[in-house]
């Protein structure tokens, strides 16, 4: 096609908008299965940090250029937690694309792991007051709103999950305020199927 260059800044003019970029971030479904049904480990933010007193999955960003996300969740988890999760050992579960209620939007890559070395344990006391393990089908309030979305969207089966707050939308998950329900264009979760390479529906 013409004008079409091989990408980059290369061949775009000087007073062409700049391209729309997010943070990426990562996000460990540490899911272990006992008895009752499946469990996920989750943490406590405390501090003076985004949510705090709010439960969530140990999480952080990419670095940079040089690394690649699953690169990011392991080195995240081994910090926040102390488990060890080999990357072999982390599997896809759901991406998420997010705005917050400031207007703010992100990627999160929600990953589940089932084997690792270690016993969990609170590794970042200044960011973190508190780490359980919770039933996947009764998760802990109060909770980050955009980790509830994506563990709904894993639970759900969808491979991409849509949750975009309005300004005014709680921080913390709240049942009774159901932005799918209220505005049904901008759903709060909004889970999409996608193929398995082994075929069927991930995860």
């Amino acid at each position: 096609m013409a004008g079409v260059t091989g990408g980059g800044s290369a061949g775009r003019s000087a007073d062409a908008p700049a391209r729309h970029t997010v943070p990426v971030d990562v996000h460990l479904l540490a899911v272990r299965t006992r008895s009752a049904g499946a469990e996920v480990l989750l943490s406590r933010r405390a501090g003076a940090v985004y949510a705090a007193g709010m439960w969530h999955a140990p999480s952080g960003h990419v670095d940079g250029a040089h690394e690649d996300v699953v690169t990011a969740v392991v080195r995240e988890t081994l910090e926040e937690t102390g488990l060890v999760v080999h990357p072999d050992d982390v599997r896809a579960a759901v991406a998420v694309h997010h705005r917050g209620p400031g207007g703010r939007a992100r990627i999160g890559f929600f990953f589940e792991a089932t084997r690792w070395t270690g016993t969990p344990r609170v590794r970042e006391p200044q960011v973190c007051d508190a780490m359980d393990w919770f039933p996947l089908d009764a998760l802990p309030a109060p909770m980050v709103a955009y980790c509830r979305a994506g563990i709904d969207a894993y639970r759900a089966g969808g491979g991409i999950a849509v949750h975009f707050q309005d300004p005014g939308d709680p921080i913390a998950h709240d049942p009774a305020h159901d932005p799918a329900r209220d505005r049904p264009r901008a759903a709060a979760v909004r889970p999409f199927p996608v193929p398995h390479p082994q075929g069927g529906l991930s995860p």
